[in-house]
């Protein structure tokens, strides 16, 4: 039998997306899309997580907060849903939402300020200045983001919420046996982000960078292990949150080889990623992390011991004390 020769691959600069994906022209290290496709996967997410959390915006007590809130700010607020739903919780507080780029919020209510930042080339608020600050899967794609969640809480007013929600952007299996596919998709993924300083397991840190800015008076964490390759756990609610993100996974690095080129990520390595964390013989997750936590009330101000000691010093010399050689 002869052998036909063996036609010779031509190589291309980059992998071409099975998609046309649009992304975000700012110059910024967000690696995810920006079009129909995106906005459709954000409001499913965010319609999930209200579910799971019993139709609620956030897992604080938002509704308990008295005065009731005036000013509320949302960094990262995507497609607006998030903002949307607390402005009309709070129809008399005006609702800042934020975001690097706006493509088809219409219709917004009347409470809701849209503003279009980049926030790595500014933060234009002043301190003190909102009842709520809210960014929800931000941080994770932000550089340094201890400092951008310090500078949420200098701008939250003394009694105020900082809802800080993120996720560890890694998969976890059960028995802990992770395949290659999916270590070497992530390996990739992270080593690339972390030339610009992101750090991709934000959500595990959370609890720590809060504490360490010694500016709140409590702060809660809540632990979601969402069931990515299917519902092998006994809550439900857990179950069909897990399903969503197992949606989500998929379109989410969808094309992003292209966005990355640079970062040896190929189309090949994401559909095997994707593949095996759908098995649902594998038993992967992923872990989300819901904090909020309550910015402390001032004290009272206290003199301290160099202040006492020069009031002690001009009562000594106003009473003449010093003339009778006290």
């Amino acid at each position: 039998m002869t052998e036909l020769p063996q036609m010779k691959e031509k190589s291309t600069a980059r992998p071409v997306a099975r998609k046309q994906r649009t992304w975000h022209e700012a110059d910024a290290p967000y690696t995810f899309a920006n079009d129909d496709t995106e906005w459709e996967r954000l409001n499913g997410v965010h319609r999930a997580i209200k579910e799971y959390l019993g139709n609620r915006v956030t897992l604080a007590p938002l509704e308990d907060l008295t005065p009731s809130p005036k000013n509320i700010l949302e960094l990262g607020a995507g497609t607006g849903v998030w903002a949307m739903d607390v402005a009309n919780m709070f129809p008399n507080a005006t609702v800042t939402a934020v975001d690097i780029s706006f493509n088809n919020i219409r219709n917004p209510p009347r409470n809701v300020v849209l503003k279009q930042l980049n926030l790595l080339e500014g933060f234009p608020w002043e301190p003190e200045t909102f009842d709520i600050v809210h960014m929800r899967f931000l941080l994770v794609h932000m550089p340094n983001f201890p400092e951008l969640a310090k500078k949420c809480a200098q701008v939250l007013r003394p009694g105020g919420i900082l809802l800080l929600e993120d996720l560890d952007l890694n998969l976890y299996a059960m028995d802990g046996e992770i395949t290659d596919n999916i270590r070497t998709f992530y390996d990739h993924y992270h080593g690339h982000m972390a030339k610009s300083g992101v750090d991709g397991e934000t959500g595990a840190k959370l609890e720590g960078v809060l504490h360490q800015l010694r500016m709140f008076s409590d702060i809660h964490v809540h632990n979601m292990p969402a069931p990515i390759s299917g519902p092998f756990t006994d809550d439900p609610k857990l179950n069909k949150m897990g399903a969503e993100m197992r949606k989500s996974l998929g379109k989410a690095f969808d094309g992003i080889w292209v966005k990355m080129p640079g970062s040896g990520i190929t189309q090949e390595m994401h559909d095997a990623m994707v593949h095996d964390a759908h098995d649902p013989s594998r038993q992967m997750y992923m872990d989300f992390y819901w904090t909020w936590s309550r910015k402390a009330e001032k004290e009272p101000e206290t003199n301290t011991l160099r202040d006492q000691a020069w009031a002690w010093w001009e009562y000594v010399v106003q009473t003449g004390w010093w003339i009778l050689g006290y």
